[in-house]
């Protein structure tokens, strides 16, 4: 029973039997009716808010038989509201791709998590805000978007490898929606899941992709904005905008972007999303990041792994992200030597009664042997009785980063050098303070804990060329035990 004769049934009972009637349902019925009997309400004679949408130019994809379309833009640009857009205009008004399939069409939508792909669909300039007809629904296979007329978006995540096994095998599509696309873990290898979702999209006419994200200045991002510029790929094109571009934001809003990143290294790509150029005299690079990186599938055992932490001792709005990363060491296959992969990165703004939790729940997903937190400003008792508090069981390990930053990252950016450490998908925040910090500046959240999971898992990565300046680093560690 859909949920216009819900709505028919329910309105033509007695009260006497309605009041039986939801006497007989579960709890679980009864949330589905009442969300079904809400979703009826608002069928009844509603209209599409797609007919008035108004897009800004940037918001619009170039007129043309363009394949992909790139639309890069700072924080607020209404990048989600494009692609909704373009999304709901395809399915409800181009000629079917798939003539004889209710709906006539097919699209994927892939986010960061999956999570994100869900509330990309309910945001304010998401897909249900242009149609009420339009509902998210979860039934065997996965999370779906239904449209009016039969047609399907079929929801996933780029963040782990259960993601990239579901778009292997998510079907064919006639669109792919890949959003906020540089923030996807899994992206940057051979077979990663831009690859994936595109060896799928091949049904219709005219397959196409909308890719919207703010720009880091990762490799694959600029290998597609070489496309859209190049003669030779006339069907890749781009937009672009920036968070003044948009004239439905809240000037406090505004304001407080500009405060954030106003005279930072930042400001560019987040507001005015411009892709960064190499920062001189940064440890890392986006070459050397990319030529380190592996996909899940080359990641050996690991028999050593730990969880390191920069924590925030401050709950106030604005103060400083909690930087938390997991690592681990394995010895790759053919006789190479050890090398570390960084597998996680859980940085979180959730203050400082919020990361001890998060730090946790990561020791036990990944079986670390080590939790190991910064505790210069905190004390290592309080770093202790904090992480003891969610679970007492924790083997908690504390450092006390006495020497200067550049002598603890040097050594860590050397493994990189060596090809010794690893990346496992992509983690755009890290990757962006990585090179963007430069020695003198205040180092920041995600670096600080990298440096120190590295430091940890050293002893056993540590060659003749680099043993000196590591061995130095981790002498100047001082350990806290249980």
């Amino acid at each position: 029973m859909d949920a216009q004769d819900m709505v028919a049934v329910v309105r033509g009972m007695s009260p006497g039997d309605l009041a039986s009637f939801i006497d007989g349902l579960s709890p679980a019925q009864v949330i589905a009716l009442s969300r079904d009997l809400a979703d009826g309400l608002l069928l009844e004679g509603a209209a599409p808010r797609y007919d008035d949408l108004v897009l800004e130019p940037h918001q619009r994809p170039p007129d043309g038989p363009w394949s992909t379309w790139l639309f890069t833009g700072g924080r607020g640009t209404g990048k989600t509201s494009a692609a909704s857009a373009e999304v709901y205009r395809h399915v409800m008004e181009d000629p079917p791709c798939i003539p004889g399939v209710p709906g006539g069409h097919r699209v994927a939508m892939i986010a960061p998590t999956l999570g994100d792909a869900s509330r990309s669909v309910n945001a304010p300039g998401g897909l249900k805000s242009l149609d009420p007809k339009v509902r998210e629904v979860t039934r065997k296979g996965g999370t779906y978007v239904d449209f009016p007329t039969g047609a399907t978006l079929s929801e996933h995540g780029a963040h782990s490898k259960d993601d990239i096994e579901r778009l292997r095998s998510g079907g064919n599509t006639c669109m792919v929606w890949a959003e906020e696309v540089v923030a996807w873990r899994q992206l940057g290898y051979e077979n990663d899941a831009w690859d994936l979702a595109h060896t799928g999209r091949r049904l219709g006419p005219h397959p196409r992709t909308v890719a919207t994200t703010t720009p880091k200045p990762i490799a694959r991002l600029r290998e597609w904005l070489a496309k859209c510029e190049s003669p030779d790929e006339p069907r890749w094109v781009h937009t672009h905008g920036t968070t003044f571009d948009n004239p439905h934001l809240s000037e406090q809003f505004v304001s407080e972007m500009r405060e954030l990143y106003g005279g930072t290294r930042l400001e560019a790509q987040e507001l005015l999303g411009i892709m960064l150029g190499e920062v001189v005299g940064a440890l890392w690079t986006e070459e050397l990041l990319t030529a380190t990186r592996r996909s899940p599938d080359q990641v050996p055992d690991l028999p050593v792994k730990v969880v390191a932490v920069d924590p925030s001792f401050s709950d106030e709005p604005g103060s400083d992200e909690t930087g938390i990363i997991v690592a681990g060491r394995g010895q790759p296959p053919g006789g190479a030597k050890p090398s570390a992969y960084v597998l996680d990165d859980r940085s979180s703004d959730a203050g400082a009664f919020g990361w001890p939790a998060l730090a946790v729940a990561a020791y036990h997903e990944y079986d670390c042997r080590a939790l190991v937190a910064e505790a210069n400003l905190g004390g290592r008792d309080f770093i202790r009785k904090s992480i003891h508090a969610v679970d007492p069981n924790v083997h908690v390990e504390t450092v006390s980063a006495r020497e200067g930053k550049r002598t603890r990252a040097e050594p860590v950016a050397m493994f990189y050098d060596q090809q010794r450490a690893h990346h496992v998908g992509t983690f755009p925040l890290l990757e962006a303070e990585q090179t963007t910090w430069v020695p003198g500046d205040q180092s920041p959240n995600r670096l600080d804990a990298l440096v120190y999971a590295l430091t940890y898992l050293a002893p056993g990565l540590t060659t003749r060329r680099a043993s000196t300046s590591t061995a130095a680093g981790r002498a100047r560690v001082t350990r806290g035990r249980r």
